[in-house]
This record gives C-alpha cells, structure tokens and sequence, in this order.
C-alpha cells in the first residue's frame, strides 16, 4: 500500500492473498513495478491518482482485477505482463478520467468478463501488440465518453462465441483507430454519441467513417 511515495522500485517480490497485491494511491507517481508475481488478490495492481508509474513483466494472474487504473491515473505504462485467470472482472481496466495510457505487448488470458475495458472518460490511450486470449466475455470492452483511442496490431483469439471480440458501447468508438489489426471476428458498435472511426492497415490504406457507427456482425477483418 503506497500513498503519496515517488520514486520507488518494488522488484522481485511476491504478494499473494491480499485485499490488493500492489496499490498506489494520492500521488504515489514515477514508481517502477517489475517482475513481481501477485495472485489470488482482489486487485493485482490497482492506481488511484497516480502518475508516471512502470508496470514491467509482472506475472499477475487469478486476481479478481488484474491491473486497475482510476481516477485521474494519468500516464502510466503497461508493458510485457501476463494477467491470466482474471477471476471476477478484466484483465486491465481503465476507469474514470485516465489519460495518455500506455498498454504494450501484454498477454492476458481466460478473463472471466473483458480482456481491456476503458470506461468514463479514457482518452488518448494506445493500446499496442497485446494478445487477449479465451475472456469469456467481451475482448475488448469501450464505452461511454471514451475518445482518441489507438489500437495497434492487438491479437484476439478464442473469445466466447456469445460475446464481441470487440464492442464500443454508448460513445465508445469516438475518435478510435484500429491500426493494422489482426482478425477481428464477432463485433459491435453502439456509437450513438457519434465520432470519427478510422480502419488502417500500412498496405492497404485507411478508412475513416465520419459519422457514428451502428451494428454488428461477425467479422469486421
């Protein structure tokens, strides 16, 4: 539990069985979390008002919430972590007013609700090279005044059938780009806010919708 401490270095260590694995919270900024293995916590690793900080190839798996961002979190990185077993909730979630996150080649697997879920407010986020593997929900969940996204080369595989490999609910597309993604197959968008989409791929081009999109389908590829 880490209140209002800057720039420190948790490495190595194992956290298991509690309420949280790793909390930062009122400007516990520039810290650096790196190859810990947190399990069986109700959050692996979860940020409230808290900047700057490096979560590293950390093994966070059946946690309740693998890595939780909140409230004014901005300008975290995200990268080269496996969060499998995410047991109650998503593997990453990024929750009311977070900007400028860096989500980057992690592998989350069997999520037993999303893979990432950005809700209220997330903007200006890229989400890079990231495998979501066999949620039982929705791979990727996006909704409610979330703008400026980027979603670059992010693998999505084995979904549940029932659910969207990708769904924007309720103003979740504005402003988003899909850059060179992989197969994408059962999809959704409820974009009534309305927004710009853009579709790009390097060899072919880019697409851009300039007014909301609506439907579904099963394979936006």
């Amino acid at each position: 539990y880490i209140t209002g401490s800057s720039n420190n270095k948790f490495v190595n260590n194992t956290l298991r069985s509690n309420t949280y694995g790793i909390y930062l919270i009122s400007n516990a900024n520039d810290n650096i979390l790196e190859n810990n293995t947190i399990n069986n916590n109700s959050d692996g690793i979860s940020m409230i008002v808290s900047l700057r900080n490096n979560v590293t190839g950390n093994v966070i798996s059946s946690n309740s919430r693998g890595i939780y961002l909140n409230q004014r979190s901005h300008d975290n990185r995200i990268e080269n972590n496996s969060i499998p077993n995410s047991e109650g909730s998503a593997g990453i979630i990024l929750f009311n007013s977070v900007l400028r996150t860096l989500i980057i080649n992690n592998t989350i697997e069997s999520s037993t609700q999303s893979g990432i879920h950005l809700e209220d407010g997330i903007n200006d986020s890229r989400i890079i090279g990231n495998i979501i593997n066999g949620t039982k929900q929705n791979a990727l969940l996006i909704y409610d005044a979330v703008i400026n996204n980027t979603f670059i080369n992010v693998t999505i595989k084995n979904t549940n059938p029932a659910y969207y490999d990708i769904f924007f609910r309720e103003g979740g597309a504005n402003l988003t780009r899909l850059v060179n993604m992989p197969h994408i197959g059962n999809y959704s968008f409820n974009n009534t806010v309305g927004g710009t989409v853009v579709f790009e791929d390097t060899n072919f081009g880019e697409i851009k919708f300039l007014e909301a999109i609506n439907g579904t389908g099963t394979n936006l590829t």
